[in-house]
């Protein structure tokens, strides 16, 4: 095995447990209204632990509805992205915009360029370990969904993009990727599931041109 193949498959290797669509609305309609911004970011960008607890306001581009995503929160300290991959600029769709809107609002007077943008009440930026613990385990526990990694955020966020017919290699880079076929690798099996996928659209399309 080649050593590029040694890197790629570290890059996202856990088994996977991906949420469906109703899960998270469960999830959503479930955890603490102040947490709520923070969990539908990360459904909706399916950013890693370390890189949105390591976003400042000055990565936030409102104007031109982007996000930077250039650093990581490990261990208590600011360090560069997972990757050069993991270094990249993330579209601002309406939810996302509005999520981040309502943040700086309830921010108030904390939202200086190189603040954090979730912290914890001292103005720290959130511990993984705080996060799992606190907020996500007992979240799914109090909605009666399967206990699971927060890590799934980015999971789940992977695979409704793809169902959602979004482009590849959008997705890919959303995600940081390296290439496509990570991609694949790993969401192609729950894709089916989540977007009921099953033949029957190539089929209709056959059908009206006449190729049957």
């Amino acid at each position: 095995m080649r050593s590029t193949d040694i890197f790629r498959l570290k890059e996202e290797r856990a088994e996977s447990s991906p949420m469906t669509i109703n899960e998270v609305s469960q999830f959503l309609k479930t955890v603490e209204p102040s947490w709520r911004d923070y969990f539908l970011i990360r459904f909706w960008t399916g950013l890693r632990s370390c890189e949105i607890h390591g976003l400042q306001w000055q990565h936030i581009d409102f104007e031109h509805r982007l996000i930077r995503i250039c650093q990581n929160w490990v261990n208590g300290e600011a360090c560069d992205v997972k990757t050069p991959k993991s270094r990249r600029t993330l579209k601002l769709c309406d939810t996302l915009l509005n999520a981040f809107k309502r943040i700086q609002t309830a921010a108030q007077d904390n939202i200086g360029d190189h603040h954090y943008i979730f912290t914890d009440a001292n103005g720290i930026p959130l511990d993984t370990h705080f996060v799992s613990k606190k907020l996500w385990y007992p979240t799914l526990k109090k909605a009666g969904l399967k206990r699971r990694r927060a890590y799934e955020t980015r999971h789940t966020a992977a695979v409704l993009h793809i169902s959602a017919h979004e482009n590849p290699l959008y997705v890919s880079q959303m995600l940081g990727h390296s290439d496509t076929r990570l991609l694949f690798e790993i969401y192609a099996p729950y894709v089916a599931n989540a977007s009921r996928i099953d033949g029957s659209a190539f089929d209709a399309l056959m059908q009206n041109k006449g190729i049957v």
